[in-house]
Protein backbone atom coordinates (compact mmCIF):
# COMPACT_ATOMS: atom_id res chain seq x y z
CA UNK A 1 0.00 0.00 0.00
CA UNK A 2 2.68 2.75 0.47
CA UNK A 3 3.92 1.64 -2.45
CA UNK A 4 1.10 2.27 -4.03
CA UNK A 5 1.06 -1.60 -5.38
CA UNK A 6 -2.14 -1.78 -3.85
CA UNK A 7 -5.46 0.08 -2.79
CA UNK A 8 -5.57 1.08 1.07
CA UNK A 9 -7.78 -1.39 2.80
CA UNK A 10 -5.81 -4.65 0.52
CA UNK A 11 -5.14 -7.66 2.34
CA UNK A 12 -4.00 -11.01 1.78
CA UNK A 13 -7.09 -12.31 0.86
CA UNK A 14 -8.12 -9.58 -1.80
CA UNK A 15 -4.58 -8.94 -3.00
CA UNK A 16 -2.51 -12.29 -3.02
CA UNK A 17 -0.09 -11.60 -5.48
CA UNK A 18 0.84 -8.25 -4.81
CA UNK A 19 1.04 -9.32 -0.69
CA UNK A 20 3.56 -12.59 -2.09
CA UNK A 21 5.48 -10.15 -4.19
CA UNK A 22 6.09 -7.92 -1.52
CA UNK A 23 6.76 -9.93 1.51
CA UNK A 24 9.29 -11.62 -0.58
CA UNK A 25 10.97 -8.43 -0.84
CA UNK A 26 10.36 -7.15 2.85
CA UNK A 27 11.98 -9.95 4.25
CA UNK A 28 14.87 -9.91 1.28
CA UNK A 29 15.66 -6.41 2.26
CA UNK A 30 15.94 -7.55 5.63
CA UNK A 31 18.28 -9.80 5.42
CA UNK A 32 20.13 -7.81 3.11
CA UNK A 33 19.27 -8.16 -0.15
CA UNK A 34 20.28 -5.65 -2.65
CA UNK A 35 18.38 -3.52 -4.99
CA UNK A 36 19.59 -5.30 -8.03
CA UNK A 37 18.78 -9.02 -6.16
CA UNK A 38 15.11 -7.69 -5.43
CA UNK A 39 14.56 -6.13 -8.64
CA UNK A 40 15.35 -9.51 -10.73
CA UNK A 41 12.85 -11.15 -8.04
CA UNK A 42 10.53 -9.05 -8.86
CA UNK A 43 10.88 -8.93 -12.62
CA UNK A 44 11.48 -5.33 -12.65
CA UNK A 45 14.69 -3.59 -11.31
CA UNK A 46 13.57 0.01 -11.58
CA UNK A 47 11.04 -1.40 -9.00
CA UNK A 48 13.67 -3.40 -7.03
CA UNK A 49 15.69 0.45 -6.52
CA UNK A 50 12.51 1.81 -5.79
CA UNK A 51 11.71 0.00 -2.93
CA UNK A 52 15.17 -0.39 -1.36
CA UNK A 53 14.82 3.62 -1.07
CA UNK A 54 11.22 3.56 -0.09
CA UNK A 55 11.67 0.97 2.46
CA UNK A 56 15.01 2.76 3.69
CA UNK A 57 12.72 6.47 4.00
CA UNK A 58 9.53 4.57 5.93
CA UNK A 59 11.32 2.62 8.18
CA UNK A 60 14.60 4.50 9.01
CA UNK A 61 13.76 3.48 12.43
CA UNK A 62 14.54 -0.10 11.51
CA UNK A 63 17.42 0.53 9.44
CA UNK A 64 19.02 2.28 12.00
CA UNK A 65 18.25 -0.62 14.76
CA UNK A 66 19.78 -3.47 12.21
CA UNK A 67 23.16 -1.85 11.34
CA UNK A 68 23.70 -0.99 14.85
CA UNK A 69 22.97 -4.94 15.14
CA UNK A 70 25.24 -5.58 12.67
CA UNK A 71 28.17 -3.27 13.71
CA UNK A 72 27.92 -4.35 17.30
CA UNK A 73 28.61 -8.04 16.71
CA UNK A 74 30.96 -7.46 13.80
CA UNK A 75 33.03 -5.39 15.81
CA UNK A 76 33.45 -8.16 18.36
CA UNK A 77 30.44 -7.81 20.48
CA UNK A 78 27.46 -10.53 20.90
CA UNK A 79 23.72 -10.57 20.11
CA UNK A 80 21.45 -12.34 22.45
CA UNK A 81 18.06 -13.23 22.82
CA UNK A 82 16.17 -12.46 25.73
CA UNK A 83 16.31 -16.08 26.60
CA UNK A 84 19.87 -16.21 26.16
CA UNK A 85 20.83 -17.49 23.02
CA UNK A 86 23.93 -15.62 21.65
CA UNK A 87 26.19 -15.34 18.70
CA UNK A 88 30.03 -13.95 17.93
CA UNK A 89 31.62 -13.46 15.25
CA UNK A 90 34.20 -15.66 16.05
CA UNK A 91 31.70 -18.43 16.61
CA UNK A 92 32.58 -20.72 13.64
CA UNK A 93 35.43 -20.91 11.30
CA UNK A 94 33.68 -19.27 8.30
CA UNK A 95 33.43 -15.61 10.98
CA UNK A 96 30.03 -13.95 10.62
CA UNK A 97 29.11 -11.55 7.67
CA UNK A 98 26.98 -8.61 7.45
CA UNK A 99 24.27 -10.20 6.28
CA UNK A 100 24.51 -13.31 8.59
CA UNK A 101 24.24 -11.01 11.19
CA UNK A 102 21.29 -8.72 10.32
CA UNK A 103 19.40 -11.72 9.69
CA UNK A 104 20.08 -13.39 13.07
CA UNK A 105 18.24 -10.87 15.37
CA UNK A 106 14.73 -12.02 13.21
CA UNK A 107 15.52 -15.61 12.94
CA UNK A 108 16.63 -15.98 16.89
CA UNK A 109 13.52 -14.10 17.96
CA UNK A 110 11.23 -16.29 16.18
CA UNK A 111 12.76 -19.50 16.95
CA UNK A 112 12.38 -18.48 20.58
CA UNK A 113 8.63 -17.44 19.77
CA UNK A 114 8.70 -21.49 17.93
CA UNK A 115 10.04 -23.06 21.16
CA UNK A 116 7.98 -21.65 23.78
CA UNK A 117 5.03 -22.26 21.83
CA UNK A 118 5.26 -25.44 21.17
CA UNK A 119 6.31 -25.81 24.78
CA UNK A 120 3.32 -24.31 26.17
CA UNK A 121 1.36 -26.27 23.43
CA UNK A 122 2.37 -29.46 24.71
CA UNK A 123 1.95 -28.32 28.18
CA UNK A 124 -1.69 -27.68 27.25
CA UNK A 125 -2.10 -31.34 26.02
CA UNK A 126 -2.32 -30.29 22.55
CA UNK A 127 -0.62 -32.82 20.33
CA UNK A 128 2.11 -30.91 17.86
CA UNK A 129 2.58 -32.87 15.08
CA UNK A 130 6.09 -30.65 13.67
CA UNK A 131 6.92 -27.93 13.84
CA UNK A 132 7.06 -25.88 10.15
CA UNK A 133 9.99 -22.84 9.80
CA UNK A 134 7.50 -20.22 12.05
CA UNK A 135 4.47 -22.21 12.28
CA UNK A 136 3.12 -25.07 14.49
CA UNK A 137 1.17 -28.30 12.61
CA UNK A 138 -1.37 -29.88 15.52
CA UNK A 139 -3.81 -32.65 15.47
CA UNK A 140 -7.05 -32.46 17.07
CA UNK A 141 -9.80 -34.43 16.72
CA UNK A 142 -12.57 -33.00 14.28
CA UNK A 143 -15.41 -32.33 16.96
CA UNK A 144 -12.40 -30.48 18.58
CA UNK A 145 -10.18 -29.09 16.45
CA UNK A 146 -11.96 -25.21 16.63
CA UNK A 147 -11.67 -25.36 19.92
CA UNK A 148 -7.86 -26.61 19.85
CA UNK A 149 -6.93 -24.66 17.62
CA UNK A 150 -8.23 -21.25 19.34
CA UNK A 151 -6.41 -22.26 22.38
CA UNK A 152 -3.39 -22.84 20.08
CA UNK A 153 -3.55 -19.10 18.31
CA UNK A 154 -4.15 -17.82 21.92
CA UNK A 155 -0.65 -19.43 23.18
CA UNK A 156 1.00 -18.64 19.97
CA UNK A 157 0.26 -15.08 20.43
CA UNK A 158 1.58 -15.23 24.09
CA UNK A 159 4.77 -16.49 22.69
CA UNK A 160 5.34 -13.79 20.77
CA UNK A 161 4.59 -11.56 23.32
CA UNK A 162 7.32 -12.95 26.13
CA UNK A 163 9.51 -12.69 23.44
CA UNK A 164 9.08 -9.48 22.18
CA UNK A 165 6.81 -7.53 24.13
CA UNK A 166 3.85 -7.77 21.05
CA UNK A 167 1.49 -10.27 20.69
CA UNK A 168 2.08 -10.96 16.61
CA UNK A 169 -1.12 -11.72 14.22
CA UNK A 170 -1.69 -15.81 13.96
CA UNK A 171 -3.22 -17.39 10.80
CA UNK A 172 -4.79 -20.64 11.19
CA UNK A 173 -4.71 -23.26 7.87
CA UNK A 174 -7.16 -25.87 8.86
CA UNK A 175 -6.55 -29.71 7.01
CA UNK A 176 -9.40 -31.32 6.45
CA UNK A 177 -9.47 -35.21 7.31
CA UNK A 178 -7.92 -37.62 5.39
CA UNK A 179 -5.85 -34.93 3.69
CA UNK A 180 -2.09 -33.74 4.34
CA UNK A 181 -0.70 -30.51 4.91
CA UNK A 182 0.33 -28.87 1.57
CA UNK A 183 2.90 -26.02 0.68
CA UNK A 184 3.04 -25.12 -2.83
CA UNK A 185 6.78 -23.81 -2.36
CA UNK A 186 7.70 -27.18 -1.38
CA UNK A 187 5.19 -29.26 -3.93
CA UNK A 188 8.48 -29.54 -6.84
CA UNK A 189 10.61 -30.96 -3.96
CA UNK A 190 7.72 -33.14 -2.79
CA UNK A 191 7.08 -35.00 -6.15
CA UNK A 192 10.86 -35.29 -6.37
CA UNK A 193 10.84 -37.20 -3.12
CA UNK A 194 8.06 -39.35 -4.20
CA UNK A 195 10.07 -40.17 -7.67
CA UNK A 196 12.84 -40.77 -5.54
CA UNK A 197 10.47 -43.57 -3.14
CA UNK A 198 9.45 -44.97 -5.73
CA UNK A 199 12.54 -45.84 -7.09
CA UNK A 200 13.64 -47.29 -4.40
Amino acid sequence: ILASAAPPGATKLTHPAVRAAFKTAVLGLQYGCGAEALGARLGNEALGRKLVGDHRRVFSEYWRWSEDQVDRVLLGGELCTPFGWCIRCGNSKEGLNARSAANWPIQSAGADILRIACTALVEHGIEVAAPIHDAVLIVARADEVDGVAETAERLMREASEVVIGVPCNVDRSPIPPGSRYRDERGESFYRKVLTILATL
